[in-house]
């Protein structure tokens, strides 16, 4: 029995809903058709008989005057020789795509709805039919171009819609790929050849089809790799300019992305997302290639020194394996050098961000260096972060206010603002240093390089009839240094009584600041 397929496209059938007729209980929509209305609709094909070749779309035109807003319409075809491949939005045409030599019948049932004289719903179905012949399409080569990776195994060839004779196939270079009397065509080493199929027909007539056939060597950049947390990596695929579709067998660890636009070569970035282990697969040319990414997290242990000259410190970073290299460099020799093993020398005072590359990322160590009496008062600031902001408490143990704690971190240093006894507010502070030409131009605020751990800024406030209206002080301690697609960018750092507590910070209100002192000049 020949097997029947249902193929049914439907459309959606449309009502317009009218407010006012909602409220006054009437029933209504685009189109308010009766019982005596659709018994007046006629729907047919313009023919009963059509013919398509496969392959091809023949456009079938209805003749009807059932308002496209009333009706619903299913189109049936009865073999899967033919199928529908499009219809127009008011049914009066429908293209029907040929896919294999048969017969197939089309049936066109249109339910269109109506009303009773009693207000009830109907609906009132036309059906319309016509019968449809494919007949065989041209005869053509399967692909008439193919890119094929050593070692992808068999690729089959075949003519398309020949039913008739024989097929004889040869290749034009059997060293590259060579073809079977199947054309079964097998990849040998990389080149290219012409696959060519001669068609012999029972009249003795012959016609050729030639395949141009591409034999490919893939090789992927990198097999296996480390990739810290949050870093990217670029890799791609050499020896081939074919089609690259990339995968993670974990997205969580670390995805994909292919980037071929932005590369000579089929290529991808890999993000990394978080510690584990992902494979990192390419499929190209009818091959698969693979590359391991280990998702490290390296840290370092201290990330910001404020150092006098000639100390020697050793970066430790945590966070690697063992496949984990490496490798240090410096931003300023003169400053401060590194060994391959990551000892850092101290040599003048300034700034020196060392970076340590690893894992695709790099990190960066912030070196400020400073005089000994500069640095030994940072070091006795930080000695009290976190300890509580009080003004009336100023002077007491575990209580600071901005200008006490620069008193109280610079007073062991033996620099004491003026008084030995007792701190000064801010603005007696900067009066005193200006006085004693202790201090650098305030346009320094704006370069970093200029400024030194220990420096004092001072910023005004509202008029407090002191000197400059100032109103606060905080202590630059030096840069922290981030490094991003190979430049250094840094931020100056500050540690004060914020109000609050003592607590370190980047430099704010730049435009505020009225005098920069020098207390160790």
């Amino acid at each position: 029995m020949k097997r029947t397929c249902m193929i049914k496209v439907m459309l959606v059938f449309a009502v317009t809903m009218l407010v006012g007729m909602i409220f006054s209980g009437q029933k209504a929509s685009a189109s308010y058709l009766t019982r005596q209305d659709v018994t007046q609709l006629f729907f047919n094909f313009d023919s009963d008989t059509y013919t398509v070749s496969a392959n091809d779309v023949i456009t079938l035109n209805a003749n009807t005057n059932i308002p496209a807003d009333a009706v619903s319409m299913e189109y049936i075809i009865t073999s899967e020789c033919a199928q529908v491949d499009s219809y127009a939005e008011n049914f009066n045409q429908v293209r029907i795509r040929g896919v294999s030599a048969g017969n197939a019948g089309i049936i066109a049932e249109a339910r269109v709805k109506y009303y009773n004289e009693d207000g009830t719903e109907a609906v009132y179905v036309i059906v319309a039919r016509a019968e449809i012949t494919v007949l065989p399409g041209a005869e053509y080569i399967s692909e008439q171009n193919v890119q094929r990776a050593i070692g992808s195994g068999a690729y089959s060839l075949s003519i398309v819609n020949f039913h008739e004779g024989k097929i004889e196939w040869s290749s034009s270079n059997p060293n590259v790929a060579s073809v079977d009397a199947d054309g079964t065509v097998m990849p040998v080493s990389a080149g290219h050849t012409d696959i060519t199929a001669v068609l012999t027909r029972p009249t003795g007539q012959k016609d050729s089809f030639t395949c141009s056939f591409s034999v490919t060597n893939p090789v992927i950049s990198i097999s296996k790799t480390n990739l810290a947390k949050n870093a990217n990596m670029n890799i791609t695929v050499g020896g081939t300019t074919g089609e690259a579709q990339w995968s993670s067998s974990d997205a969580g660890i670390a995805t994909v992305y292919g980037n071929s636009a932005a590369m000579q070569a089929p290529g991808a970035i890999i993000t990394a997302n978080r510690v584990g282990v992902a494979v990192i697969s390419v499929n190209i040319d009818g091959i698969t290639l693979n590359c391991t990414v280990t998702v490290t997290d390296p840290k370092i242990e201290k990330d910001f020194y404020v150092v006098k000259k000639n100390t020697k410190h050793t970066v430790i970073i945590t966070g690697l394996n063992a496949d984990s290299r490496v490798s240090y460099s410096t931003s300023n020799s003169r400053v401060a050098t590194v060994t391959e093993t990551g000892v850092i020398t101290t040599h003048a005072i300034g700034y020196a961000a060392i970076v340590a590359k690893v894992d695709n990322t790099d990190l960066t160590v912030s070196i400020n260096v400073g005089k000994k009496k500069a640095v030994k008062a940072v070091m006795n600031a930080l000695k009290a972060e976190g300890a509580t902001y009080s003004q009336a408490k100023r002077m007491q143990k575990g209580y600071y206010d901005c200008s006490s704690l620069v008193w109280r971190s610079y007073s062991p240093v033996k620099i004491y603002f003026g008084d030995k006894h007792y701190a000064p507010v801010a603005a007696n502070e900067a009066k005193y240093l200006a006085k004693h030409k202790k201090t650098v131009a305030v346009k320094n605020i704006n370069k970093l390089n200029k400024l030194r751990p220990g420096d004092l800024i001072f910023f005004k406030g509202s008029k407090n009839k002191r000197y400059k209206n100032i109103t606060h002080v905080a202590i630059y301690m030096g840069q922290q240094g981030e490094s991003y697609d190979g430049r250094i960018y840094t931020y100056g750092k500050i540690i004060h009584a914020n109000g609050t507590k003592v607590a370190q910070s980047y430099i704010y209100n730049q435009s505020n600041v009225v005098v920069i002192g020098r207390p160790a000049k």
